[in-house]
This record gives structure tokens, sequence and C-alpha cells, in this order.
């Protein structure tokens, strides 16, 4: 007699679940009404198999370890007609009934205010002493709720709240930049600083100035750059570019005036205009109660303002140690407010810097605060 001999034709992962009911089993004449599905905990990923045979009869349960790892349980299922078997791997499951609440029951819950009459009642002289400190500091949750719901009712939007709101500390503290600008003579322009009426309104002491030059009334940045202004002649564009240098150099003093000296100089910055005058004081200081301030952010502003002009009337390319000469800041300090205005340090020297495109991004502006020191 032939031994008996057998092939291996496919082979597949599918897993069959053997159930066995704790405490009962099935009836073959109820096996047609047994509802099942396999399931994964959410918390614990494990697999969980849920059997319902009726309404009233649910059964849930787990997989069981395996006794043995090397070892496992095959299920051979053979097809009569073709006299094939097919091995299947099985995993077993032990189901227990899942115990049905009733909508209408009452369950008993030991709430924290049974504890507290309790702790109240029976508790320590210590412990009532606490629990009194921590009543009345304690806050009715649904009392600030239902205020808290009157007024947010009570709050109305307007549309203009909701529009998008412009940073302040950037471009606020700029002049008018055409970031999209195809040369760089179209990325500021001189009069989105200081108007021509208001340019127009330093003319007369700008021809003077260019006649008779008194180098003791200026500052030396307005000194050593109004000699290369003056090359082009004498046309309209450069006495008005000699105004915008005069404009600068009331900048440099209003900068290196004390807020103190202003209020008893009555706020006089410029004494050959009075529209000038008022545009550096309502740009550069706000209102007080105290009288006039000028913040350390409106300081930057100012020197944003006059850099730009100093670029222009420099042909986009400034020395930045004459300003600090004339403003007694340092140079690292007007380096940054010049790459905030979109200036970028020569290679040569870090304190020539050129305006040029492409412009660099926006930097942070970073405002100066002084601390006083401690002894």
């Amino acid at each position: 007699m032939k031994p008996a001999q057998c092939r291996v034709s496919e082979v597949t992962d599918d897993m069959t679940v053997l159930v066995s009911f704790q405490h009962s089993e099935l009836i073959p004449e109820e096996a047609h009404k047994v509802k099942c599905g396999l399931y994964a905990h959410k918390k614990t990923g494990k697999r969980v198999a849920v059997v319902a045979v009726d309404d009233d009869h649910v059964f849930s349960g787990s997989e069981l370890p395996a006794e043995n790892t090397i070892a496992h349980n095959l299920i051979a299922i053979r097809n009569r007609q073709t006299n094939k078997v097919r091995l299947v791997p099985t995993t077993s499951f032990l189901l227990s009934p899942v115990p049905r609440v009733e909508e209408n029951s009452i369950v008993s819950v030991v709430t924290q205010e049974d504890r507290d009459r309790l702790q109240m009642k029976f508790g320590s002289k210590r412990q009532q002493r606490s629990l009194e400190s921590y009543t009345r500091m304690r806050t009715n949750a649904d009392y600030l709720k239902d205020k808290l719901k009157d007024v947010i009712d009570s709050v109305s939007v307007e549309e203009a709240s909701q529009q998008p709101v412009v940073n302040a500390s950037h471009e606020a503290y700029l002049p008018p930049i055409n970031r999209i600008a195809a040369t760089v003579d179209d990325v500021y322009s001189l009069h989105d600083i200081v108007s021509a009426e208001e340019l127009a309104s330093l003319k007369e002491e700008a021809i003077r100035t260019m006649k008779e030059p008194k180098k003791d009334m200026f500052s030396s940045f307005f000194s050593q750059t109004l000699p290369n202004v003056l090359q082009l002649g004498s046309s309209q564009p450069v006495i008005e570019s000699v105004c915008a240098l005069l404009y600068a150099d009331l900048l440099i003093k209003f900068l290196n005036t004390s807020l103190k000296s202003l209020q008893k100089q009555k706020n006089i910055v410029c004494p050959y205009s009075e529209d000038v005058n008022s545009k550096i004081i309502n740009t550069f200081t706000v209102q007080s109660p105290h009288g006039r301030l000028r913040p350390n952010l409106l300081k930057d502003k100012a020197l944003c303002h006059l850099l730009v002009l100093g670029l222009i009337l420099s042909h986009f390319k400034l020395n930045l140690e004459l300003l600090s000469k004339s403003l007694s800041i340092s140079v690292k300090r007007l380096n940054h407010l010049s790459q905030q205005v979109g200036a970028v340090s020569s290679s040569s020297s870090s304190s020539i810097v050129t305006l040029k495109l492409p412009l660099p991004p926006l930097k942070q502006l970073q405002t100066v605060v002084k601390r006083n020191k401690k002894h």
C-alpha cells in the first residue's frame, strides 16, 4: 500500500476565530440567529470579538494568550468533489455575557458634595477647616458660564474691526516703500516723506544757504553732503534737493534735542516753516497729559526717514559715519536700521550702505530700551 502524500498548493493569512462561551453553550437550533463581529479596542488596539445572540443576550471577549508559540491549531476542511483539503489556522476567544443596563435604571452615584458633607460631619477639625476654606474660595462654574454667555451675547462686532490689521511695529515706521519697483529710483519717493508744499516752504532758506552757507548752523552731515548736491548747478531739482537736505538736518536737530529742551522751546524745531515744524512734531511725537512724548519707536521712525533721505540725496550710496557723528549713534545701530529700510552693507566697509534691487526681505525692527543700572 502506497503511503499517503499531500501537496501544498496555496498559503493564505486568513485567521479563523473559534469562540467558547463562559458558563454557556450555544444551542444548535439557535445558531442561525447568531450575529458576530470582530473589532479592535480603541485604547489598547487588541481585537475584541462581539457575539449578539439576540437582543437580550450579548457576549464579548478578547483573544486568549497562546499556550505554545511553536505549535498552532489548524482546522482541516475537505472538499468532497475535488478531494482537496484546506488547513486553516485558528485563534481562540473566550466570551462572557455583557450586563445590560436599563435606560430608566437609577444608578447611585457618590458626588463630591456627598464626600464634603461626610467630611464636615465626621472629619477632623483640621479637615473641616481646610474644607471650609476651600468652599469659600470655590467659584460656581455654572454661574460664571451663564454670566460669560450673557456678556458674549451683548457684544457686537463691527465690520471694520474684522478687517486685517497692519503690523504697526514694522512697516508703519518706515516711509512708503515700493517693493515691486523696476528701478531703484522708484523704491522711495521724496514726496512721500516730505510733500512738495512742505519743501516749497523751505525754498527761501535753501536759496540763502546756497549763496552763503553757514557751517556753524548745520550738522556735519549737512555740511559734507551739500557740496555734492550743488554740483548739478542751480536748477529747480537742485533747489528741491537742498530743501530736502534742510529737512534732513532738521530731523538731526530734532533727534539731538532732549525732550525737556524741546518743551522749553515750545516744540519749535523748524524756525523757517510752520508747516514743516508741525509735520515733525505731529509725526514723531505723541500727545500725553504731561505734554508731548517721543517714544523710542518714534525715534526709530525718524531715523528711518532720515536714512532714506540720505540715500536719496547721496544717489543711494550712504556713508553712515557722517550720520553717526552728527547723531552720536553707533554705526552698528544705524546699519541695523538701514537693513530695515532695504539697504545692504558694502562688501568693503560696513559703514557704507547701498540701496539696490532686488530688495532684501523685511527684518524685525528692534528698538533699543534703556534700563537704569542698579548699584
